[in-house]
This record gives C-alpha cells, sequence and structure tokens, in this order.
C-alpha cells in the first residue's frame, strides 16, 4: 500500500493522435479528451459524470476504448505500458508480486476516453487487478489512487499473529493513527477487503518466514528470547528501509518481535531445524538451547 511518482502527461496529446491514426478525429474532438484529461488531474481521479465524456459521440468514444489494446505487447503504443512498469518491482497494493498489468483505475468500459491516459493507468499484479476489476467506487469504497492520494508516513498497518495447530497465523488490519485521515483510513480498509489481502498475505507468511529459519534459530541459540526479538524487530526496519513502511512484511516482523510466546523459542515447533542439525552453525546453535 504505496504510492508511485505520478506519471509526465506532457505527450498525452501526441500519444491519443497516434493511437487513432487509422481514424484521425479531428482537432476538435482531441481537444475534448485532453481537457477531460485536465479534469481528471483536478480531481485526483474521482469519478464523476464529466469524466465519462457521454457528450462526446459514441463512436468517438469506442474507438478510444478499443486504443487502449494497441499498448499490449508488439503493438505500436507498447512503449506506454513498457514505460509505466519500468522500476515497479511490486505491486503498489499487495506488495507481494511483481506488476504485469495495468489496470484501470477508473474502468475503461465506464470511461472510455480515459483508456490509454497514462494517469488513469496503474501498474498491478494480475491478482489485485483480477480483484479489483471493473471497480470506480464512490467515498469510502474508493481504491487508493498511487499516483494523486497521499499516504502519510505513518504506520497504520498492523498484523496480530498467534501460533495455532503448529501454524504462524496473522490478521492484518488498518488501524486508527495520528496522522491518517479517516476517509483515507475506510478506503485502506475497504481495499485491503475487498482484494483479500489477508488471505493472500497468510498464503505468502510460510514461505517468507521460512527463509529466516537459520537466522531465527542462530540468533535464538545465542542470545534466547531477547536477542530474538530485537532481530525481529532489526529485520523489519531493514524491510522498512527495502520496501515501506506499510509493507506486510514490515507489519509482521513487528508484530513477531513482541510476541513472547514466538521470540521465547515457540517459532521452533512452525520452523524447526533440518532432521540432521541442518549444518554446524545451526547445529552449535541448538546445543545452546537444549
Amino acid at each position: 500500500m504505496r504510492t508511485l511518482p505520478c506519471p509526465d502527461r506532457s505527450a498525452a496529446r501526441a500519444q491519443l493522435g497516434s493511437a487513432l491514426q487509422d481514424d484521425p478525429p479531428g482537432d476538435a474532438l482531441l481537444d475534448a479528451v485532453i481537457a477531460l484529461y485536465d479534469q481528471y488531474d483536478t480531481s485526483a481521479g474521482v469519478p464523476g459524470d464529466v469524466l465519462r465524456a457521454s457528450g462526446l459521440p459514441l463512436a468517438f468514444r469506442d474507438t478510444v476504448h478499443d486504443a487502449y489494446d494497441l499498448t499490449q505487447k508488439g503493438c505500436r503504443m507498447s512503449f506506454i505500458r513498457t514505460a509505466l512498469l519500468d522500476g515497479v518491482e511490486r505491486c503498489p497494493v499487495c506488495g507481494i508480486s511483481a506488476p504485469r498489468e495495468l489496470d484501470h483505475y477508473l474502468p475503461r468500459s465506464l470511461f472510455k476516453c480515459l483508456a490509454i491516459y497514462v494517469r488513469n493507468l496503474v501498474p498491478y499484479c494480475h491478482d489485485c487487478n483480477n480483484s479489483k476489476k471493473a471497480h470506480a467506487g464512490d467515498h469510502d469504497e474508493r481504491f487508493i489512487h498511487p499516483y494523486f492520494d497521499e499516504i502519510p508516513d505513518v504506520q497504520f498497518l498492523q498484523a496480530t499473529v498467534d501460533l495455532q495447530g503448529g501454524a504462524l497465523r496473522a490478521e492484518f488490519a488498518i488501524v486508527g493513527v495520528d496522522g491518517l485521515d479517516e476517509d483515507l483510513r475506510a478506503r485502506l480498509d475497504h481495499q485491503l477487503g475487498r482484494l483479500k489481502l489477508n488471505e493472500r498475505f497468510q498464503r505468502e507468511l510460510s514461505n517468507y518466514m521460512s527463509a529466516h529459519t537459520a537466522a531465527m534459530h542462530i540468533v535464538y541459540g545465542a542470545a534466547l528470547a531477547p536477542g530474538m526479538s530485537q532481530f525481529l524487530a532489526t529485520q523489519a526496519q531493514v524491510e522498512h528501509e527495502r520496501l515501506h513502511r506499510n509493507d506486510w512484511r514490515v507489519a509482521l516482523l513487528r508484530a513477531l518481535s513482541q510476541h513472547d510466546i514466538f521470540c521465547d523459542g515457540g517459532f521452533r515447533e512452525v520452523y524447526p531445524v533440518p532432521a540432521d542439525g541442518g549444518g554446524p552453525l545451526l547445529a552449535a546453535a541448538k546445543a545452546l538451547w537444549l
């Protein structure tokens, strides 16, 4: 749940003209679409009747709608897709996967003239894009706009962790904190539920924590619980710097660093060392707490 740099739109008119070059619409219609782009920016992507452009000819709106197909790989407008995806390592919504698709923040089925507007195209992973679908929403059901919404640098994603039957479970929630507007909190909460992020984070949790198995056993063997708590807190800070404050991994690690049972050796049941001891370092660590 993070923001992205707002794309440069200085070439928007040229891009529109190139996309429609097979059936040039004339300056008046191009001007009308650029005016819609201006309105989109002014409203920060908030849906409205003006942006539906119902006053423009339906045939023209359909042509702009279909022009999005030209942004696919190998087509003449594919440079738009390449530019928007370049340098975005993880989906700005879930933080799980690399974005491979472009989401129409305002769905092109309803807002046809925004189909190739770069500021209406947001890099998403497949799961987020598929779950969002043609969802515009109003008020607290409106998704966060990665280009226009200002997300404060405060910790609003919180994890609650528990050890259940030899498994680690985590529940993530958007909590109210100083600096987070209530309207924004409600929208973040809606997004968390709509995209089923709790279920998806849970599926990723085991693989992510398994990667820390050796380090956790070594740290625990050397320093027991206090060292374990500090290790997890430090790793959370590392992930914070590498990713961002409200990444699900950061929230998870912070919660685990404060979970007494997990830090006091409970992790060993969930993430045991291999049967052969896992090598000399793990064997030495294990010997300290056996």
